[in-house]
């Protein structure tokens, strides 16, 4: 595949251990609760804005 049609946030993913073949840190029951190592690799990887910590918990939604 060339570059063009890779995937630009994949291999920040697989390094994290997220995505791939090694599911060992999954066996942490707090690794990536809720998501937030993801969001936390996306926000990085794309030089996103950082909502300030006492006003995460106040955005965050309940999802049914």
């Amino acid at each position: 595949m060339s570059a063009e049609g890779q995937d630009i946030l994949a291999p920040a993913l697989e390094a994290a251990g997220i995505i791939g073949n090694d599911g060992s840190r999954y066996e942490d029951d707090d690794f990536n609760l809720g998501g937030e190592e993801t969001i936390r690799i996306i926000i990085d990887h794309f030089s996103l804005p950082r909502l300030r910590s006492d006003d995460s918990a106040s955005r965050r939604r309940s999802f049914p």
